[in-house]
């Protein structure tokens, strides 16, 4: 019997938590770093950011997660599976990419890239790498935008 059938979730338990990084973990972050807290499914192990300032206060929140001061850093962790590029939009393009390179899976701010040909880069790095890019924005974890997309699992609509 499935947990949907004993009145269960139909969501299946993860096996094992996605442990993530964010690169850019100044102001666009802190909109997403908390809907990342709410998932059961994600774990927040490190950040990167440029400013001393932004890393000590990540480090405060998240005093078990490991704080870089390079995207390089933070990509080149062993223990990091996914990266969330939360730069300004012209570094979107290079950390995506650094991350495909590193074997790490990279949901990408919007917008993706500045160019198209930028685009076509992310996408011919990840596909090189075998590893998932999403281009994300920050909404994605808002409550009415999780909400909809636990109607949607629940069979409710469509």
């Amino acid at each position: 019997m499935t947990s949907a059938q004993q009145g269960g979730s139909s969501r299946p338990t993860p096996t094992k938590k996605l442990r993530m990084g964010i690169i850019g973990i100044g102001v666009g972050a802190t909109q997403i770093m908390p809907q990342m807290e709410s998932l059961e499914e994600i774990d927040l192990v490190a950040g990167a950011d440029t400013d001393p300032e932004v890393r000590k206060a990540f480090q405060e929140r998240y005093p078990e997660a490991r704080v870089y001061d390079t995207a390089e850093g933070l990509c080149n962790d062993p223990n990091v599976d996914a990266v969330w590029v939360s730069t300004p939009n012209n570094w979107h393009c290079p950390h995506t990419i650094m991350a495909a390179n590193a074997g790490k899976h990279v949901v990408c701010e919007k917008p993706m890239a500045a160019t198209v040909a930028d685009c076509r880069r992310m996408i011919d790095a990840a596909r090189r790498h075998e590893v998932c890019l999403i281009p994300g924005h920050n909404r994605l974890f808002f409550p009415p935008i999780v909400k909809a997309r636990q109607i949607i699992e629940a069979g409710a609509l469509g």
